[in-house]
């Protein structure tokens, strides 16, 4: 079986997020933007950190964190292997989305 959650966490925080229209702002090695998650109290302007060296994000004021699935279930309000799945085909870092399509019908 094909690791999509492998292949998808493989995909940088800061393409992933740009990818979903976020705005980034970039300072030295971290990125910032507006906090993906739905029940942010208050502003989530700018409030979330893309930390590119571990592949991570977290919010300073509501505590989210998580990799770039996660970021993608809270942004799209998804579970995790449908937030995967969009990475690896709206993305387009790895070429070859059919293998996981035929996996998939194999199994269903």
């Amino acid at each position: 079986m094909a690791d999509v959650f492998g292949d998808a966490r493989w995909h940088p925080i800061l393409w992933v997020v740009q990818m979903l229209s976020f705005p980034i702002d970039r300072h030295n090695q971290i990125g910032i933007t507006s906090c993906p998650n739905p029940k942010h109290e208050g502003q989530p302007r700018m409030t979330c950190l893309l930390l590119p060296k571990k592949n991570r994000w977290r919010c300073t004021k509501c505590r989210a964190w998580g990799d770039a699935i996660d970021f993608v279930a809270m942004a799209l309000n998804r579970n995790k292997l449908e937030s995967a799945r969009w990475i690896i085909r709206n993305c387009r870092l790895l070429p070859e989305w059919e293998k996981y399509e035929r996996e998939r019908t194999r199994s269903a």
